[in-house]
């Protein structure tokens, strides 16, 4: 999915020596975990999660708030929405991305802006 539209990133990553994420993009501090319905409990598939969905779903949380205070964003997406959305979810990505500053589409976008402003000036 990150290949295909561009994104360069680590996969497999180790965060702060105690996670290892399926993707992170330094320069936008941005974790992506492609999570499994049934083993991250999707409730729109596991409406009423087993034990094992529910100790995993207690580790995400767990692993997103260690995130947090270490100063990464995490985008979680769900194995069956990369199915069904494909572009959709590239979406989600490039939005999550336009929204990190430091990355490039950031960037890209804050100049996009100015030149938006400022043709609304002239």
């Amino acid at each position: 999915m990150l290949d295909s539209i561009g994104v360069s990133y680590d996969p497999q990553c180790m965060i702060g020596g105690k996670f290892c994420v399926d993707a992170f993009v330094p320069e936008a501090k941005l974790v992506i975990q492609f999570d499994g319905d049934y083993w991250h409990g999707n409730p729109e598939r596991f409406p009423v999660p087993d034990a094992r969905q529910r100790k995993r779903m207690k580790l995400d949380v767990s692993q997103d708030a260690y995130m947090a205070a270490c100063g990464y964003r995490v985008l979680r997406l769900w194995e069956s929405h990369i199915k069904q959305h494909p572009s959709a979810v590239a979406d989600r990505i490039l939005a999550a991305l336009a929204a990190s500053p430091g990355h490039a589409l950031h960037d890209l976008q804050a100049v996009a802006v100015v030149q938006v402003e400022s043709r609304h000036v002239e």
